[in-house]
């Protein structure tokens, strides 16, 4: 591949314009087209990789995932008036309306909490019901790994490299808790799960806590003066010490493979 690299970076709060993708200026000229949407689950990621290679030609996408027990779907506009939490994401000046939670543990319905309703009012007694049943945690922890995995087969259909990450430590038993356990569970019960997490075109921190650690135990570990204000997000120098320290050489041998 030539040192002409078009790329696009997409993730949620920590993937904004220069996290670490911004720093491949070092290694290729490159021309990036970058979005960030702070609180955004899979399904969106998902849908602007799928738009932007439809599109537009790229060379490499960076990705940044986000929780993976996040639920999100597209909504009509008429339907934002049913939730709290929506995002309103412009392309080519069509504005789409997505749905977010930003973990299945803190669903809520709008008749239980006027304050942080975020599921459609219209639900009865009955459809509650249903629905807390259908959307438990390991199926939208299962649902989000599979389109995970789509978006990376699609690129790889397109011939377009992508090179994946996430931005704190997703996938393991220690940080999730009681009741995210079930990633772990999903790893042993679905074989493709643990070897699509051990592709070359994956970063993983690991330390004596974390075999899947993602950019904020990197930075907690290596550089915690370079947090912002909130104590989690990197600050610019964060993510440039983090592409000269991890991501720099592994993404340059991935590209040139």
């Amino acid at each position: 591949m030539s040192t002409n690299l078009r790329f696009l970076s997409v993730g949620c709060s920590f993937m904004p314009p220069l996290s670490w993708p911004h720093w491949l200026k070092k290694d290729f000229q490159v021309v990036q087209k970058n979005f960030c949407n702070p609180g955004c689950g899979q399904n969106l990621i998902g849908y602007i990789i799928d738009r932007e290679i439809t599109r537009n030609e790229y060379d490499l996408i960076c990705v940044g995932w986000s929780g993976i027990d996040r639920l999100e779907y597209q909504i009509s506009k008429d339907q934002t008036k049913y939730f709290k939490d929506f995002h309103t994401v412009n392309f080519d000046d069509v504005e789409t309306y997505w749905y977010f939670n930003r973990g299945i543990k803190n669903l809520v319905f709008n008749d239980r909490n006027k304050d942080f309703g975020i599921i459609p009012k219209l639900l009865n007694d009955t459809q509650q019901t249903v629905f807390k049943h259908l959307y438990n945690i390991e199926y939208v922890l299962y649902q989000n790994l599979c389109y995970i995995k789509h978006i990376n087969d699609l690129c790889q259909q397109k011939n377009i490299k992508i090179f994946n990450l996430c931005h704190q430590n997703t996938f393991q038993p220690s940080w999730l808790s009681s009741n995210r356990k079930e990633i772990f569970n999903l790893m042993e019960k679905h074989f493709w799960v643990r070897p699509f997490l051990e592709q070359e075109n994956w970063w993983f921190y690991k330390n004596s806590e974390n075999d899947f650690g993602g950019i904020k135990e990197f930075i907690n570990d290596h550089c915690p003066t370079y947090v912002q204000d909130d104590a989690t997000h990197p600050t610019p120098q964060g993510f440039e010490f983090l592409y000269d320290n991890q991501l720099g050489e592994k993404i340059l041998n991935y590209v040139n493979s």
